[in-house]
């Protein structure tokens, strides 16, 4: 027993001799350092070039690498099963199944193990190498993006070769025109091997990180899923099946040779079995895993998953939205049930449908809008606030004011639309808009303590994504505003087929490196993750995404449908990559961490809704000069990306920024404003424009322009239509874009004046009017 230790306040000198003492430790570090980087740069200095390259990557050779591109046993599977994986840089396959190779044949391991086996396999080789090893959210490893490295020796040399020439002439005291060509082109492959290996290197273990965490993801979370693990059962015994007949048509192979694990791997793999928990903490360091507060309006807590069927009267609203989902969310059964781990038990938890959002205090005035919009949609479903660090009192009283308190008095918009509304659109007591079931979410105990600093901002909403408690939900920013009821989202063919629908972005001409896409091709499952667990690969479809061309902005991510029966660990991926700052600084904000996330973790079952944004608002003409005749092509310019469905490229759904004209004007000077204005020819003095700005938009017209390409954003003509698709505007601080519906010229074949046009949608007057009200109830006090 452990002798109990009382401990007893110090008494600190005063407050100046502190200071003085923390100053001279300061500036005696600084000195340390100094003498020390001053020391390793000396040392560097007597040595050549291949000397430093051979000492810098000598730690990159502890393990035999296998080209498992080459293997005759996994390039016939693949062949054999018609898979085959798309074009990467390099091969990042995780070096773990480098070390069960050294012991192994593929073919043995593929013939004779279960699906278990293999996963116990994997991970008893991990603890055989390293027994202290974990997966660190604090990883870091560098980009050679932006940083003049180029994977091309040639455009390399072309960057380098001025710098070197001068670090040469330096050494030597010379000219730079006096250095010998021969040296300068030796000491740039030199420095070229180096960069190559040292980006390969790190790239290497971002792949192995990234391998760990969807491996325990598809082995112990994906895996307890019914229909999953039949799946991937029949899998294996397939694939068991093949390799033993094609071993022994092989005449000089013979009878497979059978898998007889080493001793640590038998041990080690056991104990793995018994203790997931423990396997667990390692792979999700950053998790306290303890599940969040989550607090009803009635101020009713519980520290577990709430089960919505007990406060929905209205069960309909919480079945699932497709029986094949239904059926993928039964979890098998196990003897082993009290040995689950926590994200085990919490996919088990999670349950009915309903609505997400990530809040702080600072964004509750549009989320009280959004409910009063919800209401007006008569929305049925209930709705989850979630917070890092939970909402102040004040936030949440407004909340509850919004989302419970009668709401009988709506503006004069709604006497053109009441008839479009059901029977018992208006409670029979009040008069008012249904009532909202709300809850908050307060996801600070989930963190574990000391990284915490890894969330914040935008990296809240895959928080949120992860820690509500629905099967199914509709992922909402504060600002956007959905037109449909929630129950139409739900029903969308592409959600019900994959059970996941995401909508794209503006395909505004803003591009990325090429180079970008590679590390997510390098990320991405490879052909032995596909062998070993049934893990899909990337397509040659998702390469055609504009993302992988070089497009800047794929996804939008204000309103997103996910059913966590089927993508559960997904959300979990998204998380992860949110951690690597080098796959960040490639991305805006949160939103192609979604559809990036799904693919990283081999999970290729999810739909983007056809067609790209949408300008939503009015039609602003664009007149010829030559002949003072409308263009052929429409233009809409607003701040609002809208989103129209693509099954019938009609219907508008939801769009982002709120209702008003301007929703962040960040106007200094409204005369210079005034100045600037060139749409709203209406519009006569500044203060006209002030009141503009704050007003509702009217939503009469959209255009989705045409999209091309990459290589096909310009269109110069003589014909005075536009010669780009999107165009930003000077006003209400540059948040304004323009949309036009056609593009280039007027005399060319008719099926190039088709691929030239995009969408143009003129609402009907019901549309118009629906729009109208739910744009009054949005601007309405509360």
């Amino acid at each position: 027993m452990l002798n109990k230790i009382k401990f007893r306040s110090p008494r600190f000198p005063p407050k100046h001799f502190r200071n003085s003492v923390l100053l001279l430790t300061v500036l005696g570090w600084i000195v340390i350092f100094g003498q020390w980087f001053s020391y390793q740069g000396n040392q560097l200095k007597g040595y050549t070039d291949e000397e430093i390259l051979s000492q810098e990557l000598s730690d990159t050779a502890e393990v035999e690498r296998f080209n498992l591109e080459q293997d005759d046993i996994l390039q016939v599977i693949l062949k054999h099963l018609d898979v085959h994986d798309v074009p990467k840089p390099r091969d990042m396959h995780s070096t773990v199944y480098d070390r069960i190779l050294q012991n192994h044949k593929l073919g043995s391991v593929l013939g004779d193990l279960s699906y278990d086996e293999r996963c116990n396999l994997f991970f008893s080789n991990i603890y055989a190498s390293d027994l202290d090893w974990f997966v660190d959210p604090e990883f870091w490893f560098p980009s050679h993006s932006g940083t003049g490295f180029t994977l091309d020796f040639d455009d390399f040399k072309s960057q380098k070769k001025q710098e070197v020439r001068e670090i040469i002439a330096n050494d030597k005291r010379i000219s730079p025109d006096a250095v010998d060509d021969e040296e300068l082109e030796n000491r740039l492959m030199v420095r070229y091997k180096f960069a190559l290996a040292r980006v390969t290197a790190n790239e290497q273990k971002a792949a192995d990180y990234i391998s760990l965490v969807r491996n325990f993801n598809r082995c112990y979370l994906s895996s307890i899923s019914k229909v999953q693990s039949t799946s991937d059962e029949e899998f294996v015994k397939k694939q068991s099946k093949f390799i033993n007949s094609f071993h022994s048509s092989e005449e000089q192979t013979g009878k497979l040779e059978p898998f007889t694990p080493t001793l640590e791997e038998s041990y080690i793999g056991h104990n793995i079995k018994l203790n997931r928990r423990e396997l667990e903490t390692r792979i999700y360091r950053w998790m306290s895993l303890t599940y969040p507060l989550y607090e009803r309006w009635n101020g009713e807590k519980l520290f577990s998953p709430p089960v919505m069927s007990n406060y929905i009267k209205d069960k309909t609203v919480l079945k699932s939205s497709s029986k094949d989902h239904e059926k993928f969310g039964k979890i098998k059964s196990s003897k082993d049930s009290h040995e689950k781990c926590f994200l085990q038990n919490f996919r088990e938890n999670i349950n009915g449908k309903g609505l997400v959002l990530t809040i702080s205090d600072s964004h509750v005035d549009d989320a009280v809008r959004l409910i009063h919009v919800l209401r007006a949609l008569n929305n049925k479903y209930p709705i989850q606030f979630v917070s890092y660090d939970g909402l102040s009192p004040t936030s949440k009283k407004r909340l509850i004011h919004a989302a419970r308190e009668i709401f009988a008095d709506l503006p004069k918009s709604f006497e053109k639309v009441h008839q479009y509304f059901p029977d018992n659109y208006l409670d029979d007591k009040t008069g008012g808009l249904p009532k909202q079931e709300i809850w908050f979410v307060n996801v600070r105990n989930v963190i574990r303590s000391n990284y915490r600093f890894k969330f914040g901002g935008y990296s809240n909403k895959f928080l949120a994504a992860m820690f509500n408690s629905f099967a199914e939900y509709i992922l909402l920013d504060a600002d956007s505003v959905p037109v449909q009821n929630p129950e139409y989202f739900f029903n969308l063919p592409g959600y019900k087929e994959k059970g996941a629908f995401f909508y794209k972005d503006r395909k505004a001409f803003v591009f990325r490196a090429d180079e970008d896409g590679d590390l997510f091709k390098i990320l991405a499952p490879t052909a032995v993750d596909y062998a070993m667990f049934n893990i899909p690969l990337m397509s040659d479809e998702h390469l055609k995404i504009p993302f992988f061309e070089g497009m800047y902005h794929q996804m939008e991510s204000g309103l997103v449908v996910i059913n966590r029966n089927l993508h559960f660990s997904s959300t979990l991926m998204m998380i992860h990559l949110n951690f690597f700052h080098s796959v960040t600084e490639k991305l805006h904000g949160d939103k192609e961490l979604f559809w990036l996330g799904f693919l990283i973790n081999g999970d290729n079952d999810f739909v983007f809704n056809s067609l790209d944004a949408a300008a939503i608002g009015d039609e602003k003409a664009m007149i010829r000069p030559d002949t003072n005749e409308k263009t052929r092509a429409h233009r809409v310019c607003s701040t609002h990306p809208g989103h129209i469905d693509g099954y019938d490229n009609q219907t508008l759904l939801w769009f982002n920024s709120g209702y008003k004209v301007c929703g962040k004007p960040l106007v200094k000077s409204w005369q210079d404003e005034f100045e600037k204005n060139t749409l709203f020819p209406e519009i006569k003095l500044p203060e006209e424009l002030k009141t503009f700005y704050e007003s509702p938009f009217k939503i009469k017209k959209a255009v989705v322009p045409p999209f091309l390409g990459k290589l096909h954003c310009f269109f110069p003509n003589p014909d005075h239509e536009p010669d780009k698709a999107w165009i930003m505007e000077e006003q209400c601080g540059g948040y304004i874009w323009c949309a036009h519906s056609f593009l280039g010229k007027l005399e060319d074949e008719e099926a190039q004046l088709q691929g030239r046009t995009g969408i143009y949608v003129e609402f009907d007057q019901k549309s118009q009017d629906l729009y109208s009200y739910f744009g009054d109830i949005w601007m309405g006090a509360e």
